[in-house]
């Protein structure tokens, strides 16, 4: 079978997306049932063995730039009006036309939007927020993945999705038959495990962080609802909040200025850290070195932070009645993430319920365990020989 993708999603520094194809594409790439993989990056074609150095790269978090004219001039064209259109547009011509020249067996989109082929093809969708919850991104984004959504679903043979929560609403969003999807959930990485004392304290020294604090990890962007975790912290007794700062981790995102001035004031109050960007090196030891993660967010297609948080043997807080309560089960605390008072209830119980603490330390393992990224692995490989 000789496979076609897009690999685009694999420049740095890593989303989510780029997380999940990177560990997909390096469990499939030396399958049997692989004779080829050829995949666009940047504009251009790579064969199985640049690919290979492109995951080689991607893990170290630092991909190479291509050298070709395409990838000289991406930077620039950037900064053009309606420039990620036209670069869209040359991509898909280009994608058509090789396509139809080499004549791969299937085609795997990893990022939503299928481009033109002349073969079989296989979408991942990893949620649909802009349409079930437009308020919480940009109008020119909705406008784009509107269309684009629809049309990709419609093409495909099959919709790869990452939890039952997006199987659904692709089911009631846009129609897909149950038949047609297939779920592929990601897992934490090996790297997300309890650590030492040593490791963390060495961690902690490194980002100068107090011996117990509050991790909330995601980009600053209302969807992700940090401005109502921030206003139930607030509502804490002082000597907790003292005891417990909060540390936030991740870049800023679309319509945070509010939130920015929230996060200032609190720093300067010295009830918050805030690291910014964090290194996806880092990460896993930051997670385990928190006593708490702290996940509130209002929408997901599935919740790394929680996975990776119950992975470490930390305690979680997540939000009720959505796709959290799929991925943690009974391994968490849950609020109502647009009750602020409920969050600080929750959230409050969470940092002094010990028993229950202790138990959800060593039930976190097991319940992330369940998640496999070999076993999704043989999920996708499985669906590619099944519309091939």
């Amino acid at each position: 079978m000789k496979l076609l993708t897009d690999l685009d999603c694999l420049a740095p520094p890593l989303t989510g997306i780029g997380h999940y194809t990177r560990e997909l594409t390096q469990r499939l790439i030396n399958r049997d049932q692989l004779d080829d993989v050829t995949a666009m990056y940047h504009g251009r074609f790579i064969g199985k063995e640049a690919v290979r150095d492109l995951l080689v790269s991607a893990n170290s978090g630092a991909p190479t730039q291509p050298q070709d004219w395409l990838g000289r001039l991406k930077p620039f064209v950037r900064q053009l009006p309606m420039a990620r259109w036209a670069w869209q547009r040359v991509k898909a011509q280009r994608f058509q036309s090789y396509s139809s020249q080499h004549q791969p067996d299937v085609y795997w989109e990893p990022n939503f939007i299928l481009k033109p082929t002349r073969c079989p093809s296989v979408v991942t969708i990893y949620d649909l927020s802009p349409l079930a919850l437009p308020e919480f991104h940009p109008a020119a984004r909705i406008a784009l993945l509107k269309r684009a959504l629809s049309s990709s679903v419609k093409r495909a043979e099959c919709v790869v999705t990452i939890s039952q929560f997006t199987s659904e609403a692709l089911q009631t969003h846009l129609g897909v038959s149950p038949e047609r999807i297939r779920l592929v959930p990601p897992a934490a990485g090996s790297e997300f495990r309890p650590h030492s004392q040593s490791e963390t304290l060495a961690l902690r020294e490194r980002f100068s962080l107090p011996e117990q604090f509050i991790l909330s990890v995601g980009t600053l962007e209302p969807r992700k609802n940090l401005s109502r975790l921030l206003s139930a912290y607030e509502r804490l007794p002082a000597w907790l909040r003292q005891e417990w700062p909060l540390v936030c981790v991740g870049a800023r995102g679309w319509n945070d200025t509010t939130l920015s001035a929230d996060i200032a004031r609190l720093e300067e109050r010295g009830e918050l850290i805030r690291l910014g960007y964090v290194a996806q090196a880092d990460l896993p030891c930051l997670t385990a070195a928190a006593g708490l993660i702290a996940y509130m967010s209002v929408y997901e297609g599935f919740g790394m932070p929680v996975v990776e948080g119950l992975a470490c043997g930390v305690p979680v807080l997540t939000s009720q009645n959505t796709v959290m309560e799929e991925v943690a089960g009974e391994c968490a605390f849950y609020a109502d993430p647009f009750d602020v008072e409920a969050i600080s209830t929750q959230l409050e119980t969470a940092l002094t319920d010990e028993p229950r603490r202790s138990r959800l330390s060593q039930d976190g393992p097991l319940q992330a365990a369940k998640f496999d990224w070999q076993r999704s692995a043989d999920t996708l490989l499985k669906t590619l020989g099944e519309v091939y």
